[in-house]
């Protein structure tokens, strides 16, 4: 239960989270953000189950940390972290696995491929079932960042990786709805100013606070256009977005009892009109019965 949100401007990114956090049975809001930090220039955001993310985001952290050891690494590319996230989200869900299914029979992972042809049959058939039917807890994940070839965004759904490059913006969690039909209502475009972006991806994330478990306290993050620069928003800027968001807020109320208004004023005016109408019919066909009365009359005569 909650929502993350980032969105495209040319090869700047900007992106918002709340602080919800989900584990087990238990929702709770932290003094801490969502907003993982895995270099300067890329970000992983997370929704689901925050202990099996941790643990996923822990192996992933320990593998960049590995890799800019080397001094002959430049900007790590947005595309390798997004899929080394599903990497290791695979080897954790592999690891319950091996502990949950096959070490109560006495077996591991290399145990049981290399005696396969010497299990029963029917074990085998089984055990294969159990491992496919497996299940981790469900998680989704935006990785964004600056690279040496730009701005790029991929939603990591449960494993699969997507990229969100050319749609320009994504959303995830129990609020992504609201979030993402605010964006489309929007029409927006990775082109669009820096200025229309930062305000519609704040409002994103306030329109997301009608789902059930979406936390009210916001971070906000903006990566320039060049690696090395993840930055959060400070409480000014925060605030200047909160009052145009509350003052938008005002004035979609006021348009819209004002809509209203304006239907039924045009409902009524049907009203009269048809209550005008259906007197006049009456009234017209009262004449026509009295002069085909008046006729009937004179023919009969006297």
């Amino acid at each position: 239960m909650t929502v993350c949100v980032a969105a495209l401007c040319g090869n700047m990114i900007f992106g918002a989270a709340d602080q919800m956090l989900t584990a087990g049975d238990i929702q709770f809001q932290p003094s801490r953000p969502k907003i993982n930090r895995l270099t300067t220039s890329i970000v992983a955001m997370t929704s689901g189950d925050a202990a099996f993310q941790a643990e996923v985001l822990a192996e992933l952290s320990k593998e960049i940390s590995l890799r800019l050891q080397d001094e002959n690494v430049g900007w790590l590319e947005v595309r390798e972290i997004a899929y080394a996230y599903s990497r290791h989200r695979s080897l954790l869900r592999n690891k319950r696995i091996e502990e949950q299914i096959l070490v109560p029979l006495g077996l591991d992972y290399p145990a049981y491929l290399a005696n396969q042809s010497s299990l029963a049959p029917n074990l085998v058939n089984d055990i294969a079932k159990e491992m496919l039917a497996f299940q981790v807890p469900y998680c989704t994940t935006i990785i964004c960042g600056v690279d040496d070839f730009g701005a790029h965004l991929y939603k990591v759904l449960d494993g699969d990786v997507i990229c969100s490059d050319q749609i320009g913006f994504a959303a995830i969690g129990s609020g992504s709805r609201h979030a993402e039909s605010d964006f489309m209502l929007a029409a927006h475009s990775r082109f669009d100013s820096m200025s229309d972006t930062l305000f519609r991806t704040y409002a994103a994330k306030r329109r997301a606070e009608l789902a059930p478990g979406v936390g009210e306290r916001t971070d906000f993050f903006m990566i320039g256009s060049e690696p090395g620069s993840f930055q959060y928003l400070n409480n000014e800027i925060l605030e200047t977005l909160n009052k145009e968001y509350d003052k938008l807020v005002r004035d979609e109320k006021k348009a819209l009892a004002k809509a209203h208004a304006g239907i039924q004023n045009y409902v009524d005016e049907l009203a009269r009109r048809n209550e005008e109408d259906g007197r006049s019919a009456t009234t017209d066909q009262a004449s026509a019965d009295r002069a085909s009365s008046r006729r009937s009359t004179e023919e009969e005569g006297p």
